[in-house]
């Protein structure tokens, strides 16, 4: 897409306050994303090797957050005929790409593509974010207060009296192991309990 046509999308979601996401595919996509403005990028590329230096450097000036959804790309690989080997390598590549940017400073956000896919058991991303270097701290604010700042949010994302009554209850301790924070017990918004796990 053209980036005067990304910028005008963005200028007209900026003054109606709302952010925009980015799918990117490779380095034009993101290039062209970058340029035009937007606020996120939802997955990184393996479809290339890595983020330019210079893609990286604007990412971070212009506080672009991003969103790793790695497990996309190897159920991508499932989905149209790729090997099993070809699922390993997207996923390498992509562990690396959050890496790159984490280890930069960047914004790192918690997202998946269910709805697009099927993916609905998160355990395999919250080991690939593990793999890529985030400590089950970074993990927890890529959820929790990453969201907050990012999206200027200030009643959310924290326990406190007078917030807003949204939180997870987990089974196990992810700081004993990330893939706990897919071990959820109850899901409460608003102070209702709209989850519940069933044994």
């Amino acid at each position: 897409m053209d980036p005067a046509i990304i910028r005008a999308a963005v200028q007209v979601a900026h003054a109606a306050h709302k952010p925009v996401f980015a799918h990117p595919s490779n380095h034009a996509g993101t290039d062209n994303a970058l340029a035009g403005g937007v606020d996120v990028l939802a997955h990184t590329i393996p479809m290339e090797e890595g983020f330019t230096a210079d893609e990286l450097a604007r990412m971070k000036a212009r506080h672009v957050a991003l969103i790793p959804t790695i497990s996309l790309f190897a159920d991508e690989e499932r989905k149209f005929g790729g090997t099993p080997a070809d699922a390993i390598a997207v996923t390498k590549k992509s562990i690396a790409q959050l890496k790159s940017y984490f280890d930069l400073g960047g914004t790192i956000l918690f997202g998946t593509d269910v709805g697009y896919t099927a993916l609905y058991d998160t355990t395999s991303e919250y080991q690939y974010m593990s793999q890529a270097g985030m400590t089950y701290r970074d993990i927890l604010a890529s959820l929790t207060t990453n969201p907050v700042t990012f999206f200027k949010t200030p009643h959310t994302g924290r326990v406190k009296k007078g917030l807003d009554g949204d939180l997870t209850i987990l089974n196990a301790d992810p700081a004993a192991d990330p893939k706990n924070f897919a071990q959820v017990a109850y899901t409460i918004r608003g102070g209702k309990i709209i989850y519940k796990l069933v044994k």
